[in-house]
């Protein structure tokens, strides 16, 4: 182990208190995750968590059980696994700061029982949905705290997501509104968010052309009308507060990167950028 990676591990340690203690939880849904900072040699591993048992006392409360890992350690067959919506028996260091997080020190039992934690379970299983006309049913995402749909524009099907208010019990009235905005005038909206993108991405695509293709004449280079049309739309996600993003396939332009258009809540263009 070198001087970085021992280092990354103490400061990784030293967010948790040195006292042990054992939890009973309740694994989240998609619940394992890593993420890291920069040149950073250590991940920080991560299952979350949707309720917990320390003690008699019920949590129900998300939160995380992390472990730090570096590469080899991340791929390991060996590495601590949790599946989805499972209850576990949990060797732990609580975070020093942040409540309903932990460090992992051991796994001592999977697929335990405890009526309390299985009930939240049966509850959290439960599909909840919501609909208004003309919209097909939207069904909750409890992890994103989305509704996430599909719906047809123009002429082809397209998903939906819009952020849910606190209760988790409906989209939030200002993306309910949004969406309804959007398709009074889908053709006006799409004309927009396409001749936006190609306004603000057309000298990069023509780069990327020209990487891709070499030195290109002045009849085969991309055309902003181009570019407008052969992007299309796969998604629009709606913010709480009415604010939106389209997402577009790129036709090859990015070679397979995605581009999003993001509209704030009052209308205004706020970014055109491509990722992934």
């Amino acid at each position: 182990m070198n001087a970085q990676e021992k280092n990354e591990r103490a400061a990784f340690a030293a967010l948790y208190h040195d006292e042990a203690r054992e939890i009973t939880i309740l694994s989240g849904e998609d619940c394992e995750g890593a993420g890291r900072a920069g040149k950073a040699l250590i991940w920080s591993a991560n299952c979350d968590i949707i309720a917990y048992k320390d003690g008699d006392q019920l949590h129900h409360e998300e939160g995380s059980v992390s472990w730090p890992a570096n590469d080899a350690e991340l791929e390991s067959d060996d590495r601590p696994r949790f599946r989805d919506l499972t209850l576990y028996r949990l060797r732990v260091c609580p975070h020093k700061i942040a409540p309903h997080y932990f460090r992992l020190l051991d796994i001592l039992a999977a697929d335990i029982t405890d009526h309390e934690l299985e009930t939240i379970r049966s509850a959290y299983q439960q599909a909840i949905t919501w609909q208004e006309a003309p919209f097909a049913p939207f069904v909750l995402n409890k992890k994103f705290n989305t509704y996430n749909g599909e719906g047809e524009w123009l002429g082809h099907t397209i998903r939906l997501a819009l952020d849910s208010d606190d209760e988790q019990e409906r989209p939030t009235a200002a993306a309910i509104a949004t969406l309804h905005r959007l398709y009074a005038a889908p053709q006006d909206w799409h004309d927009r968010f396409t001749a936006h993108a190609a306004r603000e991405l057309i000298e990069i695509a023509r780069d990327w052309q020209e990487d891709g293709e070499g030195e290109i004449d002045d009849e085969a280079r991309l055309s902003e009308a181009d570019f407008a049309r052969r992007i299309r739309l796969e998604e629009i996600s709606i913010d709480e507060d009415g604010g939106f993003t389209a997402w577009f396939n790129d036709d090859n332009i990015f070679w397979g990167h995605v581009i999003m258009v993001s509209i704030n809540a009052d209308g205004g263009y706020e970014d055109a950028e491509f990722a992934g």
